[in-house]
């Protein structure tokens, strides 16, 4: 967890990732060679780019290290988001179908629960 590794950083190491995740926010990469700030940030991330993958992944993002070209980068975790919205989309129809067979009296409660659970779960 995020919080582990924040309780490890020493006081400059927190001000070095909050001014690492607010560049990458903004910018979405740091170049290695483009200025010096940039590559104290970027070498803060490429030695241990773990907690920042754990930070951005919950608002679906993840951090790429390309060393060989000297950047890094915040990629769109898909995987994730997508498999988030189709979870969503399938408990919203089961809604809407309920609202319609409670309206008509011809879809047992204890039915649509049981197929709701085995939704979720999958």
């Amino acid at each position: 967890m995020i919080e582990e590794h924040w309780d490890n950083y020493t006081s400059s190491e927190k001000e070095q990732f909050q001014r690492a995740a607010r560049r990458l926010l903004k910018n979405t990469f740091i170049v290695r060679d483009k200025d010096d700030d940039s590559r104290k940030i970027y070498f803060f991330i490429a030695k241990r780019p773990d907690p920042f993958s754990e930070y951005f992944k919950y608002i679906g993002f993840d951090i790429v290290v390309d060393r060989e070209n000297g950047v890094v980068m915040l990629q769109n975790d898909r995987s994730v988001s997508e498999t988030r919205r189709i979870q969503a989309n399938r408990i919203q129809l089961k809604n809407l179908k309920a609202l319609y067979y409670a309206a008509y009296g011809q879809y047992m409660l204890i039915e649509f629960l049981r197929a709701l659970l085995s939704e979720i779960l999958l």
